[in-house]
């Protein structure tokens, strides 16, 4: 059972700490104080050994699709992917248990092409008379990085990257099984679905009119438009930030989530 819980950069959260936990906790507060960002940054915390976690979390916000170029940025507190995410809890018994998050940079990987003299490139072709062979490079995205210790002396490396066929997963071993569970909340219908309203209300000019409403929950919310991410429609909020943020995430990207 944890009895304190830290967290740095994470979501929300420049510096957070909570003390006298106890067996059970009632957290409670308006929209956007950062209630659903805290139960994440305790699960990825308990499944420091699965890298997949973070991005069910966006999944289960409704956000499913994400650029390889920005692969996991909305999970550092305003979108700063060069900081490095700390979850720090302490138990009863005194135990400590750390994991931080950072991005590693992976570099270029040498890939070997064997080209005809036709100018067509054959894949795992060895090279034959009629043809040459020369190396090229391929730039990789960075790796997530989850570095894990506990006082008790245990340690554990996991790491996610995307690639254009989709996420690679590189889980810790030797682990035991999940210490936690995370419900979030429901999503009935896809920001697919959202958005075609919100591209209905916007040809009549009504959409003025939603973001009003929507400042009562996100004051500095200045406009709302619908733009494709990862080939896939998805509702942006403008807060005032050097770039848009989606909207499952919006809160998160600067300051209340």
């Amino acid at each position: 059972m944890k009895l304190l819980f830290r967290t740095k950069n994470f979501r929300c959260f420049p510096n957070l700490e909570i003390r006298d936990l106890h067996q059970f906790n009632l957290v409670s507060g308006m929209n956007g104080v950062g209630k659903t960002s805290l139960l994440e940054a305790m699960w990825i915390h308990d499944g420091y050994f699965n890298p997949q976690l973070p991005y069910k979390a966006d999944v289960v916000r409704g956000l499913d699709a994400t650029r390889r170029d920005e692969f996991m940025w909305d999970l550092f507190a305003g979108f700063q992917p060069d900081a490095v995410i700390e979850l720090e809890s302490q138990d009863k018994s005194g135990e400590t248990k750390a994991l931080t998050i950072r991005f590693e940079e992976a570099g270029e990987s040498r890939v070997s092409v064997v080209a005809g003299t036709d100018g067509k490139t054959p894949h795992a072709v060895a090279p034959m008379n009629d043809t040459e062979s020369h190396e090229s490079t391929q730039s990789l995205e960075p790796r997530l990085v989850f570095e894990y210790q506990s006082s008790s002396g245990e340690v554990a490396q996991a790491a996610a990257y995307a690639e254009a066929d989709g996420l690679r997963l590189e889980y810790a071993k030797g682990v035991k099984a999940p210490t936690s569970v995370y419900l979030g909340a429901r999503h009935d219908e896809g920001f697919g679905t959202l958005s075609d309203r919100l591209g209905r209300v916007a040809q009549t000019k009504g959409d003025q009119d939603i973001v009003k409403i929507l400042r009562l929950i996100e004051p500095d919310l200045e406009d709302l438009r619908v733009y494709p991410l990862a080939g896939q429609p998805m509702i942006f909020g403008d807060v005032g930030m050097r770039r848009l943020v989606p909207l499952p995430v919006l809160a998160t990207a600067y300051g209340a989530c």
